[in-house]
């Protein structure tokens, strides 16, 4: 069996209609409901036995044009409109590359990836100093600061301790 997605057209998809007044819980009120979002193909068994009230769940075929409306409206008998939220328990993904579904552009095969070409960085140029490797290697080896700081600390210690600590009048 050769499932090729890009000609899918269609796919059954169950759809729930949270606080569906129960007027309009009879197969043929659902159908009727529910088929502004395409097809309607049955009602789950706690539907039909009007068992859970939460929402009403229809299996809908529905295009696979990408519209999957949060809302629906219909007229009742009274010619009023109803607005009824729609939630869908599953929608499938479409990549936005390719046209295929199963699966979203970032993780897309046939999309080609465009890498950078590495270069070599070229070194700064400070004004007054040169850079060639030696000369940086010199100044990046050298331990001549840190030497200085290590005596800069200790002066600043003995410098410390010889102040003798102020007594009041």
């Amino acid at each position: 069996m050769d499932l090729c997605t890009k000609s899918l057209k269609s796919l059954p998809i169950w759809i729930q209609l949270p606080d569906l007044d129960l007027n309009y819980w009879g197969l043929e009120s659902l159908s009727k409901v529910s088929s502004t979002l395409g097809i309607p193909l049955k009602t789950d068994k706690y539907t039909q036995e009007k068992s859970k009230i939460r929402y009403a769940r229809v299996l809908v075929d529905m295009q696979l044009d990408g519209h999957f409306p949060e809302f629906i409206e219909f007229f009742n008998e009274h010619d009023i409109l109803i607005s009824q939220q729609v939630h869908y328990e599953w929608v499938p993904v479409k990549c936005k590359f390719c046209g295929t579904y199963g699966h979203v552009e970032d993780v897309c095969k046939k999309k080609t990836i465009t890498r950078k070409e590495w270069r070599v960085k070229q070194p700064l140029q400070v004004m007054g100093q040169e850079n060639t490797p030696q000369h940086i290697h010199d100044k990046a080896a050298s331990p001549q600061p840190a030497i200085n700081q290590m005596l800069l600390r200790k002066k600043l210690w003995d410098d410390l301790a010889s102040i003798k600590p102020f007594k009041g009048p």
